[in-house]
C-alpha cells in the first residue's frame, strides 16, 4: 500500500499554477486586472510569439510597496481581502492571491514598480518560485511586469499550447474584453511590435466598442439603462440588423468583470424572438451591477463563471429591458446601393495621388519637365476616363460649362405633382425607423405578386406580403390567448403521446396552463397520455407537433429559470401558417387594410420567425443609383 505523504512546495506552486495559468492569454489577464485594481488609468500590455516568448504589462497605477514587493508572490497574499467575510462585499477584481505566485512558479519574472511617496522603484526578479534579485533601480510611478519563457520549467504544459497566432488571437479577446469593461481607462495591445488595439479611456462606451469592432456597430447599438430589485442594466444592444451567426459578440460583465452568463444569454436572445431570423444572435455589451451579497464571484479558479441568488430576476431583467428598448427604438432594414464611380472622382484621386508624388526630388535627381508631366498625366487621366466609362456602360462627360448647367438644372428641380394618400396612419419617422408620428404614406402597388411597394416622405419600402400577414395573424392570436378568448374542440380518435420521464414532469407542470387555454389531456397509462380537445382556432394545425414542440423546449430548459409564455407563443407560430403566401394577388383595398393593421402593431418590422417584414431605400439613393446626383 503505497504512504501518504506531503508535496514539495515546488510541486505545489506548479499544481496551483495549473488552475490559474493556462495560457499567455490567462496570465495577461491576471496581470492587466491588477493593474485595473491598482488605480491605473494606462495600461500598455506587449507580447512577442504569442506571449510564449514575452509578456509586458505596464500601468501608471499606485504601484507596490518596496517592504511588500516579496511578500506579493507568495501564494494567498493580498491587499484586496482581511477575512472570509470579506467575501461578500467585493469590489475588486483580483482577491485571492495567487495570481503572481502561480505565475513565477512557470516563468522568469521581472517586476519594477513605484508608489508615489517612495523616492525611489523597486526591481524584483524571480524564477521557477525562486527570487534571483530585489534591488532599487529608477522608474517612474507604476508598475512594470515582464514574463518570459512561460512553462519553461514544465514542458508537458507548454506542449499543449497553440501556435504563436492562435495564442496571440486568445490574448487579443482577453484585450477586447478589458478594454469595454473599463472605457475610463486607455489601453493599448502590442504583438510582436505592431500595435493591434487602443482605447481613448475616455469613459464613453460606444466609443470604446466602435474602435473595437469597427464603425457599423457604433451606428447600429441601442443603449439600455434601467434599475430593478437593487440591480443595475446599462451599456449596449444591437439593433437586429446586427445580428450574428453565433454568440461571439453577446458580451456580459458583472460587477466590472467578464463572465459566461448563461442566463444573460437566454434573457436576451429570448428579447430577440420575434425580431432575428433563427439560428441568429444578438449583439449586446451589457454591464449588471449586483450587490455583492446577491452574487458568488468566486466558484471558478480563473473568476469567468458565476452564481446568481436569485438568476429568475436577472433574467427577467434583462429580457424585459431589452424587449422594451427594441419595441420602442426598431429599425427598418436600409437598403444601400452601391456607389457608382464616376470619372470626376477617379480624376480628383489621380490627381491627389499625383500630388503626393511631386515632392521635391533629392539632390542630384533629376525631375521631369513640367510640361511633359502634365502631359503625361492628362494621357493616363484619359485612359482611366476611358476604361471607366466603358466599364460602366456610360457616356462621355459633358463639358464643363454644360455638367455646370445640369447641376444647376438639378438643384432647382422640384416635383410637379403631389399624389394624395388614400389613407393616412401613423408611419415612419425617418428612413429607417417607425415612429407614431402623423406621416402620409402612399400605397403604390404590389410587385411581382410578393412585395408591396409603399412610399413615405421621402423613402421607398418594400413589404413582404407573407411575413407581413404572419405577423398580424402572430399578434392576434397571442391577444386572443392573453385574453383567454378560446374554447376547446374534441378529437376523435384521441391523440395519444408517450413521454420521457422529463417530458412528463414538463407536462404536469404546464397542464394547468394547456387546459386553461383549450387543451384536453387525460392519463393514458404509463407515461402515456391522450389528448382528447384541442383549442378550436388549432383543430386544423398538427397538434401533436404542438405539444412535441412544447415539451422538447421546456425539457431542454431544464435547470434554468423558465421562458415567459412559451406555450402561448407556440400556439401563435403555428397559427400563422394561414397567413397569405407569396406569388398571390392582392387588391389595393387588402393591401391598405393589412398595412394598417400591421403599422398599429409595436413591432411591425419582423415575422415571428425573425425575418424582416420590410426593407427601406431612400430617395437619395434611388438618385445616386439614376446619378441624378453624384
Amino acid at each position: 500500500m503505497t504512504r501518504i505523504h506531503l508535496l514539495d512546495e515546488a510541486t505545489v506552486d506548479k499544481i496551483a499554477a495549473g488552475e490559474v495559468v493556462e495560457r499567455p492569454a490567462s496570465v495577461v489577464k491576471e496581470l492587466v486586472e491588477n493593474s485595473i485594481d491598482a488605480g491605473a488609468s494606462v495600461v500598455r500590455v506587449e507580447i512577442t510569439d504569442g506571449g510564449i516568448a514575452m509578456i509586458r504589462v505596464t500601468d501608471n497605477g499606485g504601484g507596490i510597496d518596496p517592504e511588500s514587493v516579496p511578500m506579493a508572490f507568495l501564494r494567498h497574499a493580498t491587499s484586496k481581502i482581511d477575512c472570509v467575510d470579506d467575501l461578500l462585499s467585493l469590489h475588486s477584481l483580483g482577491f485571492r492571491g495567487e495570481a503572481l505566485a502561480s505565475i513565477a512558479a512557470v516563468a522568469k519574472v521581472e517586476l519594477v514598480t513605484k508608489t508615489a511617496d517612495s523616492a525611489h522603484a523597486v526591481r524584483y526578479c524571480i524564477e521557477g518560485g525562486e527570487e534571483k534579485r530585489n534591488e532599487k533601480t529608477g522608474a517612474p510611478e507604476g508598475t512594470s511586469i515582464t514574463i518570459r519563457q512561460l512553462f519553461y520549467n514544465v514542458p508537458v504544459r507548454r506542449k499543449f499550447l497553440k501556435t504563436p497566432v492562435s495564442e496571440a488571437l486568445r490574448v487579443h479577446e482577453i484585450m477586447t474584453d478589458l478594454a469595454l469593461s473599463h472605457p475610463a481607462i486607455s489601453f493599448t495591445f502590442v504583438t510582436n511590435g505592431q500595435v493591434k488595439l487602443t482605447t481613448s479611456g475616455n469613459g464613453s462606451t460606444l466609443e470604446a466598442v466602435s474602435r473595437i469592432y469597427g464603425n457599423e456597430f457604433g451606428r447600429e447599438m441601442l443603449e439600455v439603462n434601467a434599475s430593478a430589485g437593487g440591480m443595475n442594466l446599462s451599456g449596449y444592444i444591437g439593433s437586429p440588423a446586427l445580428s450574428r451567426g453565433n454568440r461571439g459578440f453577446e458580451t456580459f460583465f458583472v460587477n466590472g468583470r467578464h463572465v459566461d452568463l448563461k442566463t444573460g444569454s437566454k434573457a436576451i436572445e429570448e428579447a430577440y424572438r420575434g425580431y432575428t431570423m433563427q439560428h441568429r444572435f444578438p449583439v449586446c455589451v451589457l454591464y449588471l451591477q449586483i450587490p455583492p451579497g446577491m452574487v458568488d464571484m468566486n466558484i471558478h479558479p480563473a473568476k469567468s463563471r458565476v452564481r446568481l441568488v436569485d438568476r429568475e430576476a436577472v433574467f427577467n431583467l434583462i429580457r424585459s429591458v431589452c424587449l422594451d428598448v427594441l419595441q420602442n427604438r426598431g429599425r427598418v432594414p436600409q437598403v444601400r446601393l452601391s456607389e457608382p464611380v464616376t470619372y470626376q472622382k477617379k480624376a480628383e484621386e489621380i490627381q491627389k495621388s499625383s500630388a503626393l508624388r511631386e515632392q521635391p526630388a533629392p539632390a542630384g535627381e533629376r525631375q521631369p519637365a513640367g510640361d511633359a508631366r502634365d502631359k503625361r498625366l492628362q494621357f493616363f487621366m484619359d485612359q482611366m476616363r476611358d476604361r471607366v466609362m466603358n466599364y460602366h456602360g456610360i457616356d462621355q462627360p459633358a463639358k464643363t460649362g454644360e455638367r455646370e448647367r445640369s447641376a444647376q438644372e438639378q438643384s432647382t428641380e422640384k416635383t410637379d405633382e403631389q399624389v394624395q394618400a388614400e389613407e393616412q396612419i401613423s408611419l415612419f419617422q425617418n428612413e429607417t425607423q417607425v415612429d407614431r408620428t402623423d406621416r402620409r404614406y402612399q400605397l403604390i402597388g404590389q410587385l411581382f405578386d410578393t412585395y408591396w411597394l409603399v412610399e413615405s416622405d421621402e423613402t421607398l419600402y418594400i413589404v413582404d406580403q407573407h411575413a407581413a400577414h404572419e405577423k398580424v395573424l402572430y399578434e392576434q392570436t397571442m391577444q386572443r390567448l392573453r385574453n383567454k378568448e378560446f374554447t376547446s374542440q374534441m378529437v376523435s380518435p384521441p391523440i395519444v403521446l408517450n413521454v420521457t420521464p422529463r417530458e412528463e414532469s414538463v407536462l404536469k407542470e404546464r397542464m394547468e396552463e394547456l387546459e386553461r387555454i383549450g387543451f384536453c389531456i387525460e392519463p393514458f397509462g404509463d407515461k402515456t397520455y391522450a389528448v382528447t380537445g384541442v383549442p378550436d382556432n388549432l383543430y386544423n394545425v398538427a397538434q401533436e407537433r404542438l405539444l412535441r414542440e412544447i415539451l422538447d423546449e421546456e425539457a431542454g430548459f431544464s435547470g434554468r429559470v423558465s421562458q415567459p409564455d412559451v406555450v402561448l407563443e407556440r400556439i401563435a407560430s403555428l397559427s400563422c401558417k394561414a397567413a397569405i403566401k407569396g406569388n398571390t394577388r392582392m387588391d389595393a383595398e387588402q393591401m391598405n387594410e393589412l398595412l394598417r393593421r400591421l403599422f398599429a402593431l409595436d413591432n411591425p418590422y419582423h415575422c415571428p420567425h425573425g425575418r424582416p417584414t420590410m426593407i427601406a431605400m431612400s430617395h437619395r439613393e434611388l438618385d445616386k443609383k439614376f446619378k441624378r446626383i453624384v
